[in-house]
């Protein structure tokens, strides 16, 4: 072996103990560093050079260097970031909810229903003291305002979340750009190399890092290094592209995620984004879910009340106190109403009738959706009296006919306003709704899906099921559990309406009475203080339980609501703890593995620097017989 091949091989041991000092180094200086990957010097010995004494070493080739990636650990982080995105968002809404219903502290609505109807059994008790009615009034006056209070909290939440969805849709679009550029500094770094430019790679990492927080994706790198990042079956990223996401509502006003003019809302899986779009649209398990359940039990209490109430009378009643109506839905009858009136005020029936003739000749009666009486003779002169309602026909009415009046002491709450809209129609629109008969409402709020221009299903929104079917009757008549739907033009195939009874049950929630003599206690016209009869019908009501609200009582269905509520807001903790738990084991697995350890790089440096020594010494080594040589060649 020549001195020539002595000093490559201390050369070479310099240079790569150098470079093995300058990477120990850099670890060491980004030791903190977020998503920073542990470097190591690949070396490898030098192709050796034959001798007559055999093969010889020529020193050290350094080979590269690599970055310690464990790809497995590194794409459970980001499923775990994904997890943890999801359940933040969560957890903080149902707690929030939880906390707006206030029952864990005993102030909640709950307290309000139970006050409202114990001051109906203090009524009953004591109907001639008028301080109970003013008692009453206030109960009334404090479930509606608790009500109130409770929608305004789910409404405030709705709106944190509008404002929270551009902001993560705007990180998503900023990362996505980033990552692209990452992608064409990283594929020029390597191009026409075997080496990885890893501090390049580890900043695209801290981005997609980020990036599972938001959304779930899945990416694919070329042969050039560049990823794809694949969201929602949409790509995000392709190389240097960006297809940047965006965001629209539709008519109904849920939120559309849109790439590449494709909807694509519906296949946006985990992370935040997900989480911000289930709970401020989903129905089933959403803040539209309890909304329309708080609603759902507002409105039952307040309709089952007022059919009650509108029934008997208050102190000192007159026939002007009384609400002649003729609701009877159009296209439904062969005749025709003229009038309703008062016939004998002294043996009135206040109430909501329904008049069903089974023949030409006879006809049944029910009031507030029961039969009071059957086999009416109709004899003719078009008219019929009933429990002191008198009801004139101008066309007189054929067999089959069903025609809906209502003789009505004043209301304890509102009225129930319902509402419906256009979802999906561009030859359809709503013109009016309106109730015509309140015994019949379900509570239930409906997508009326058409299947062609005259039949529709009703797809219960909360159920998430098809529940019933109907017809437009007369071309622009639809009948939905007790109420009218007016529509102009011609629905089409695929066509949709929102129909709710509740949807404005809190928004319009109000005591109609103030004057505590309007109380209608009373079951008689006479109206005198110790009549308790409606009163003591009204608790009875809140004792029954109700077909409409799954065979629950009031308080029972409310009940359930707040248990949903606080179990969901349990779960999404629970799982966020339990996700947050998972990470810190990943992330200290991953710091073992591809984390910068402080004492093992001491080691190193410790190691590194002796051998660059020991190389520097077989340099001097090496002058030093280069020296001795020269001498001797010089004598």
């Amino acid at each position: 072996m020549s001195i020539g091949a002595i000093y490559n091989i201390a050369l070479t041991g310099l240079s790569a103990s150098q470079q093995a000092l300058n990477i120990t180094g850099n670890n060491i200086a980004n030791v903190n560093t977020p998503g920073y990957t542990k470097q190591d010097i690949a070396l490898s010995s030098s192709e050796p050079e034959y001798t007559r004494s055999g093969y010889m070493g020529l020193g050290v080739d350094v080979l590269g260097v690599t970055s310690r990636v464990n790809s497995f650990l590194e794409k459970q982080l980001l499923q775990g970031n994904n997890s943890i995105g999801k359940y933040t968002v969560q957890s903080d809404t149902y707690s929030a909810i939880e906390t707006a219903y206030n029952e864990q502290n005993g102030d909640g609505l709950m307290t309000d229903i139970n006050g409202y109807f114990n001051s109906w059994q203090d009524v009953a008790s004591n109907p001639d003291t008028p301080e109970q009615r003013n008692v009453l009034i206030s109960a009334g006056n404090a479930l509606v305002s608790n009500a109130k209070q409770i929608q305004k909290t789910f409404q405030d939440l709705t709106h944190s979340l509008d404002v929270e969805l551009p902001k993560d849709v705007d990180t998503i679009n900023t990362l996505a750009s980033d990552i692209a550029t990452l992608n064409v500094n990283i594929a020029r770094e390597e191009a026409g190399s075997t080496h990885k430019a890893n501090d390049l790679r580890d900043q695209r990492g801290g981005l997609l890092t980020q990036l599972s927080q938001l959304v779930n994706f899945n990416t694919l790198e070329d042969n050039t290094g560049q990823l794809t990042v694949v969201v929602g079956d949409r790509n995000l990223v392709t190389g240097s592209i960006v297809n940047k996401l965006s965001q629209d509502k539709t008519t109904d006003g849920k939120v559309k995620l849109i790439m590449n003019n494709i909807d694509i809302t519906d296949r946006i899986t985990g992370g935040r984004l997900n989480s911000v779009l289930q709970m401020r649209d989903n129905d089933k398990n959403g803040i539209p879910y309890t909304l329309a359940e708080l609603q759902k039990v507002v409105g039952a209490i307040t309709n089952e009340v007022n059919i009650i109430h509108s029934s008997g009378f208050g102190i000192s009643p007159t026939a002007t106190d009384i609400t002649l109506m003729n609701t009877t839905p159009d296209h439904t009858t062969a005749g025709s109403i003229d009038s309703v009136k008062i016939s004998d005020f002294a043996n009135l029936a206040p109430g909501d009738y329904r008049i069903k003739f089974t023949s030409p000749n006879s006809y049944d009666i029910y009031r507030n959706g029961s039969a009071v009486s059957t086999d009416n003779t109709y004899a003719g002169a078009n008219t019929v009296d009933f429990n002191g309602v008198e009801v004139h026909f101008t066309t007189p009415p054929n067999s089959g006919d069903t025609y809906y009046v209502s003789a009505r002491s004043k209301n304890f709450f509102n009225d129930l306003t319902p509402t419906a809209s256009v979802v999906k129609s561009s030859t359809m629109d709503v013109s009016s709704v309106n109730v015509y008969d309140r015994t019949a409402l379900t509570y239930n709020n409906y997508e009326v899906r058409f299947s062609d221009s005259k039949n529709y299903q009703l797809y219960d929104i909360q159920k998430g099921e098809v529940t019933g079917s109907g017809s437009v009757i007369g071309g622009d008549t639809l009948l939905i559990d007790g109420m009218q739907v007016k529509i102009t033009g011609t629905p089409q195939k695929g066509d949709i309406l929102n129909v709710s009874p509740t949807e404005l049950a809190v928004t319009n929630a109000g005591v109609a009475i103030t004057d505590p003599n309007d109380v209608a206690a009373a079951v008689t016209s006479a109206g005198s203080y110790g009549d308790n009869g409606n009163a003591l019908a009204i608790v009875a009501l809140s004792q029954t339980a109700q077909v409409k609200l799954s065979n629950a009582t009031f308080n029972t269905y409310y009940s359930n609501i707040v248990t949903t509520q606080g179990g969901l807001a349990k779960a999404s903790n629970d799982n966020l703890t339990f996700s947050q738990n998972v990470q810190q084991q990943l992330q200290l697995q991953r710091d073992s593995y591809s984390g910068v350890s402080l004492d093992e790089e001491a080691m190193n440096l410790i190691k590194y620097q002796q051998a660059y020594q020991a190389a520097a010494k077989l340099v001097n080594v090496t002058n030093d017989i280069l020296s001795t040589l020269l001498s001797l060649v010089g004598r």
